[in-house]
């Protein structure tokens, strides 16, 4: 079953997640949520990521694919 995953606020002053970029830090935000069970595994297809971080946005695969690199 589904969980509801929270963002902590000391997430967004981590050491490390500070060193990202803004997309590749909205990207891990978004892999996190649509993570589809308690072990955090669900499809990482790049199309599957950027419909869900980027739907509205001018991402191409390849840029989404450079992010998840990055994380």
């Amino acid at each position: 079953m589904a969980r509801i995953r929270s963002i902590k606020p000391s997430f967004f002053t981590d050491a490390k997640i500070c060193r990202l970029s803004f997309q590749a830090r909205l990207l891990f935000i978004a892999a996190w949520t649509i993570a589809d069970d308690s072990d955090g595994v669900f499809d990482a297809r790049i199309s599957i990521l950027k419909a869900a971080a980027f739907i509205e946005d001018a991402a191409t695969a390849t840029q989404v694919k450079s992010w998840l690199e990055e994380l």
